[in-house]
């Protein structure tokens, strides 16, 4: 029972780790594509 737990809780962090570092990506994909924008304005 301990076991599935930290293995529950290691799914978790991961899949909260995953979701937090592809919002980061958005977000620099997003300022990236701004700045470049107004770059070639």
């Amino acid at each position: 029972m301990y076991v599935s737990l930290v293995s529950s809780n290691m799914c978790a962090l991961q899949s909260h780790s995953i979701k937090r570092i592809r919002s980061s990506q958005v977000i620099y994909f997003k300022t990236t594509t701004s700045s470049s924008k107004f770059h070639y304005k």
